[in-house]
């Protein structure tokens, strides 16, 4: 079973995840896992075990953005009330 095959087979891991881990550390990705030197194995694990370490990318809201509308709503009160 190749390298590839494993990780895309789990939760959320597709192909490209895949290929960005693997082509990060130098290993092919049709490289069987039996086959890994000690160096590739040593690798994989940080890498994996960095990866799920990171909290996941959340995109957060812009509260400056959010502040710029309140006060276009507040302008456009007043210019409606005079």
């Amino acid at each position: 079973m190749s390298i590839s095959d494993l990780l895309m087979s789990q939760r959320r891991w597709g192909r490209a995840r895949c290929r960005r881990l693997l082509m990060s550390l130098g290993i092919p990705e049709n490289k069987q896992i039996g086959k890994f030197t000690e160096r590739q194995r040593y690798a994989l694990v940080a890498g994996l075990a960095t990866r799920l370490s990171e909290p996941p990318q959340v995109p957060s809201r812009s509260h400056a953005f959010e502040r710029d509308h309140r006060f276009e709503m507040y302008e456009s009160r007043e210019a409606i009330a005079s």
